[in-house]
C-alpha cells in the first residue's frame, strides 16, 4: 500500500473560488431600460390607436429577445413570428394543464390551439410580432438576417419510381 504520509506543515488544499458568470447583453439594466423604454414609446402609438394586447405574461417579457442562441454566444437573435409570440405567451398555461410535456409536445399542442383560435386573437399577435419588429429594429440598428447559403444536392432516381430500391447519388456543388 502506498499511503501517503500526512504532513502537518501543509498548507490545506485551495478551494476553488465561484467562476463568475457571463452576464447576457439582454440582462444587463441599460439593455433592459432600453428595451423598456421602446416598447411602451410603440404600445402608447398603438393604444392611441385603439389597439390594446391582452396577453398572460407582462409585454417586456413577451417582447424580450430570446436569450438563447444556437451557436455562438452573444448572437443577436431574429424578431420573433406571431406564433413565437403566440407559444411563448401560452406555454405556462399548457404546461399547467400538461405538467408532463415537453418542449416539442408543448409547441404541438400550442400549434393545434392557434389554428383553432380567432382571426382577432391571431391579429393581435401579428400586430405584436410586427411591433417586436420595430422595437427589435430599434435596439439592433445594424442587425440584419443572413442565413448561411445551403448546399445544393441533386439526387437521381431510376426511371422505374420505386425509391426503395432505387439507387440515388448526392451531387455536393
Amino acid at each position: 500500500m502506498n499511503k501517503r504520509k500526512k504532513n502537518y506543515n501543509e498548507s490545506p488544499p485551495k478551494q476553488r473560488k465561484p467562476r463568475k458568470r457571463n452576464i447576457h447583453l439582454f440582462e444587463t439594466p441599460e439593455f433592459k431600460a432600453k428595451l423598456t423604454r421602446s416598447i411602451n414609446e410603440h404600445l402608447e402609438k398603438k393604444s392611441q390607436e385603439g389597439l390594446t394586447f391582452p396577453t398572460n405574461i407582462p409585454l417586456n417579457q413577451l417582447l424580450s429577445p430570446c436569450k438563447k442562441t444556437r451557436g455562438k454566444k452573444g448572437r443577436i437573435t431574429r424578431p420573433q413570428n406571431a406564433f413565437i409570440l403566440y407559444r411563448k405567451d401560452f406555454q405556462d398555461k399548457i404546461k399547467k394543464e400538461n405538467p408532463e410535456a415537453d418542449f416539442m409536445e408543448i409547441s404541438k399542442i400550442a400549434g393545434t390551439w392557434w389554428k383553432n383560435e380567432t382571426d382577432q386573437t391571431r391579429n393581435n399577435y401579428i400586430l405584436l410580432s410586427t411591433l417586436h419588429s420595430t422595437v427589435h429594429q430599434e435596439l439592433f440598428p445594424d442587425y440584419y438576417y443572413k442565413p448561411k447559403p445551403r448546399q445544393k444536392v441533386n439526387v437521381e432516381h431510376n426511371n422505374d419510381n420505386d425509391f426503395k430500391n432505387s439507387k440515388s447519388k448526392v451531387k455536393e456543388k
